[in-house]
């Protein structure tokens, strides 16, 4: 998962929803997440649509914190991607 390198969060998010359109991109999205912490997999699943796709606000207000804290939650995701 090293393509998600220097990528901004949007960037990062957008390429891992194309990924999830498919059965193997899903499928390895699913296996990584497991790897993830429940707090990062949570907010990934909803950035990345799966099951259904919500933007940092709505993220945000489901869980009841700023949009910057996902915005860390996220970066804190993607790096353990990045090492992956």
């Amino acid at each position: 998962m090293s393509e998600f390198l220097g990528l901004a969060n949007d960037d990062c998010i957008e390429r891992l929803r194309k990924k999830a359109k498919t059965d193997d991109g899903r499928a390895q999205i699913e296996r990584i997440l497991a790897t993830l912490s429940v707090q990062e997999e949570r907010v990934l699943r909803m950035r990345i649509g799966l099951p259904v796709a919500g933007g940092l606000k709505s993220v945000a207000e489901k869980y009841s914190v700023p949009m910057e804290r996902i915005r860390e939650i996220e970066n804190r995701a993607r790096l353990c991607l990045n090492r992956r």
